[in-house]
């Protein structure tokens, strides 16, 4: 009964998704696209695999499904990125740049206020809560979900936490994808 509808899903990025989402829900739908460094997401994915108890020889095999074609949660969505940025920018995708976010909430979130076509109203970005936490426990990763009360970045020496040839591949992947 709402009026706007948020949602975070990545898979509206895909052409199929788009259409559909455009012909059944609404002609002039709006996507926030967010967009990181593939050593960063990645990096992000070790920490998190980490504080599990995934180490060594178990935390490179995680990693390296991350980074396996068609496959969720990274490979479709930079599948999906890629066909976003194909559109010539059709009015639809707006481009986040996580960096932006971070370093400069209140621009970013002015930008997609903007973009949207919404009112805007203040956020006190020293003080997030989650008013629909996700159940982690289907994922079977405590702290897959986890949103910190402040924004900010953690800063992470990927090439510290990620085995080399991960790195190697991540470089190849952002080129083979211009990401």
């Amino acid at each position: 009964q709402e009026s706007i509808v948020v949602d975070k899903c990545r898979s509206w990025t895909h052409r199929p998704n788009f259409l559909m989402a455009k012909g059944c829900i609404d002609s002039n739908m709006k996507i926030i696209v967010m967009v990181r460094p593939l050593l960063e997401i990645v990096a992000s994915f070790a920490k998190l695999y980490y504080r599990n108890g995934i180490v060594g020889q178990q935390l490179e095999s995680e990693l390296w499904k991350l980074l396996q074609p068609e496959s969720d949660p990274l490979m479709r969505s930079i599948e999906g990125v890629k066909w976003t940025r194909e559109q010539n920018n059709s009015g639809s995708f707006l481009f986040v740049n996580y960096d932006d976010l971070v370093q400069n909430p209140k621009a970013t979130i002015q930008r997609i206020y903007d973009f949207c076509g919404w009112v805007p109203f203040e956020h006190d970005f020293e003080n997030i809560i989650v008013k629909y936490p996700e159940d982690d426990r289907v994922y079977g990763i405590h702290g897959y979900h986890y949103v910190r009360r402040t924004i900010g970045k953690e800063e992470t020496d990927v090439y510290n936490l990620l085995p080399p040839a991960i790195v190697k591949r991540c470089r190849e992947i952002s080129v083979e994808y211009g990401i």
